[in-house]
């Protein structure tokens, strides 16, 4: 058992004695519902990388041409290319 696992069981102790497993529902609840709402607010272009066949190699079709490094975006580089004011 890791020193997180300690400790977070024995802060989940210490919330339930404090507010009651109810209130520790809903706040748990609360904390997945935020999580969800980060995710949903992440932007960008990003792909897929091409699947690798059974050599570990991408596969040789049209779509997978480009290299797995250049096709993943950041936020901020994407934006950097859609940016026509120069």
């Amino acid at each position: 058992m890791g020193c997180q696992t300690s400790v977070g069981s024995a802060l989940g102790g210490f919330a339930i004695g404090w507010v009651g497993i109810n209130w520790c529902f809903v706040i748990d609840s609360f904390t997945y519902l935020i999580s969800g709402m980060f995710l949903f607010a992440i932007r960008g272009e990003y792909r897929v990388a091409a699947p690798a066949t059974a050599e570990g190699h991408q596969s040789d079709d049209d779509t997978t041409k480009e290299s797995t490094t250049s096709s993943f975006l950041t936020a901020e580089q994407g934006s950097d290319e859609n940016d026509s004011t120069s």
